[in-house]
Formats: C-alpha cells, sequence, structure tokens
C-alpha cells in the first residue's frame, strides 16, 4: 500500500476526484487536466509512460491508428496515446481540438472504411488465441473498443478479437497519398505544375524522375513528422507521392537510395 502524506492529502484526492470526474463524464478530459494544472498537481499522463514510443512499432494498436487519422501528426499521436492511456473511452467525449484534422469519431469511421475496402489490413486474437487476419467483410460490424483493451466486439456487446492492430506502414502511406494529393505536406516548397515537362539535364535530355521537388517534398515531411523510425516508412512515403504527383513511381531501388542519401544528414538527436 502507498503510504500518502498527510499534508499531500488534500491534492491526492482532488487530482484523483478530477480523474473520475473525467472518466465518468461529469467533465471533458481536457477539463480535468486543465484543472490539474492550474492547480499545480502532477499531469495525469505522467503516471503512465512508454519504455518505447508506440508509433515507432511496425504494428499499430487500433486506437494509435485512429489517433493518427485524426491528427496526421505522428508527434501529437505519441501525446494523444498517452492520453488515451489514461482517459480510454472518455477521450471520445473530448470536443475536437485545434489541430485536428478530423475528431476521433470521424477518424474511427474513416480508419473502418478503409479497413472494409481492404486499404488497411487488421489482425487480432480469436477465442481460440490465435492471431489471425481479420476479414474485411467483418469490419462492417465490428466495433472499436475505446479502452486498453484493444479488443473488436459485434454490436451486441460479443467479443470477437482482442488485442486488435493494424500495420503501421500500411496506415502512414494511406494517410500521405491524400496529404500530399491535398498539396497541404509541400505549402511552403516551390512546385511545378504537373502538366509542366519535367525539367531537362545539361545535355537536354528530360529527366525521368523530378528529384528536386521530391527531395521538397519529403524535406516537408520530416519537418511535419520528424524522421521516421524506419527508413523503409520514408520510401514507401516517397514512393506514393511521385505515383500521386508524377504519375509514375521510380525504380524502388532508386527511391531506397534517395531516402537512404537523406538519412545519412540526419542530426542526432540528444538522446542519441
Amino acid at each position: 500500500m502507498v503510504e500518502v502524506d498527510p499534508a499531500e492529502a488534500p491534492a491526492v484526492l482532488k487530482r484523483h476526484n478530477l480523474l473520475v470526474a473525467g472518466r465518468r463524464g461529469d467533465i471533458t478530459p481536457t477539463e480535468a487536466e486543465a484543472e490539474v494544472l492550474a492547480s499545480g498537481l502532477e499531469p495525469f499522463a505522467s503516471e503512465w509512460q512508454h519504455e518505447r514510443d508506440m508509433t515507432a512499432h511496425s504494428t499499430w494498436w487500433l486506437p494509435v491508428a485512429v489517433l493518427f487519422y485524426a491528427w496526421q501528426d505522428l508527434p501529437a499521436t505519441r501525446r494523444e496515446y498517452e492520453r488515451f492511456v489514461v482517459w480510454g473511452r472518455a477521450l471520445w467525449r473530448d470536443t475536437k481540438q485545434a489541430g485536428m484534422r478530423l475528431s476521433l469519431d470521424e477518424a474511427e469511421s474513416k480508419v473502418r472504411e478503409d479497413l472494409v475496402a481492404g486499404l488497411l489490413r487488421g489482425f487480432g486474437t480469436d477465442a481460440d488465441r490465435q492471431l489471425v487476419p481479420i476479414a474485411r467483410e467483418e469490419w462492417r460490424e465490428l466495433r472499436f473498443a475505446h479502452d486498453a483493451s484493444l479488443a473488436a466486439s459485434r454490436a451486441d456487446g460479443t467479443l470477437v478479437y482482442s488485442g486488435v492492430f493494424v500495420l503501421r506502414h500500411e496506415v502512414v502511406p494511406l494517410w500521405m497519398q491524400e496529404f500530399a494529393t491535398a498539396g497541404a505536406a509541400v505549402q511552403s516548397v516551390a512546385r511545378e505544375r504537373v502538366d509542366q515537362p519535367p525539367p531537362k539535364r545539361a545535355g537536354g535530355r528530360p529527366a525521368t524522375h523530378d528529384w528536386a521537388c521530391a527531395a521538397g517534398f519529403a524535406a516537408a515531411f520530416i519537418l511535419d513528422n520528424d524522421y521516421p523510425a524506419v527508413e523503409g516508412d520514408l520510401t514507401s512515403v516517397v514512393t506514393s507521392w511521385f505515383a500521386e504527383e508524377r504519375g509514375k513511381a521510380p525504380d524502388p531501388r532508386d527511391v531506397q537510395r534517395f531516402v537512404a542519401e537523406i538519412y545519412k544528414h540526419r542530426r542526432p538527436t540528444p538522446a542519441e
């Protein structure tokens, strides 16, 4: 049993009551967090910390994917997953915050649409405790659990799968395709019109691919989202950009070399 200093008891009790009120729905998580900070109490998210960044995993629990669709930003997804661990289902009752591109309900619907369409693949542990792929058709009826159970159930509450996850490399490129098409990923980068002919080399021969604009796109992506933990993720993003913006993707080996060159110039962080 954890001993509490009598002098600190009122603060501990207040913090606990705010946590309960936020989870119960008396106030929103944002309101509870604001009150904790205003009272000089320890933030809720500090109770639980990952040994490793969840967004760096090759597999993403379903809530991580929903949060990523909502924020479309890796740092924000990391932050919001910490909040999800604290608040669970209550986070869906929170108001749409500044910087969110979709509400959590909208993001959840979009993830479901992509699972039904086969653009994302879902996996889970069935009743026989076997890890299995979840058929596209099943997602029409399955509901996501808004808590740490990471489960998917039918409308009547019957548990069908536990530990449901998707693949990170499928989530990020899907989002980036929409992002690049909208032009938001390269707001500050001078871009050529798609209908213009590709630039010519010094000898007059047209360049096969526009690597200069690809570099600008990659720079903007890294600026907004930081370096992906795995080079292959940035390779997928750049390949998708070429396909969407220029109509044809280069040889995968060329994209891999291009991305490898970018990572050579990566500055180490203090943690590294």
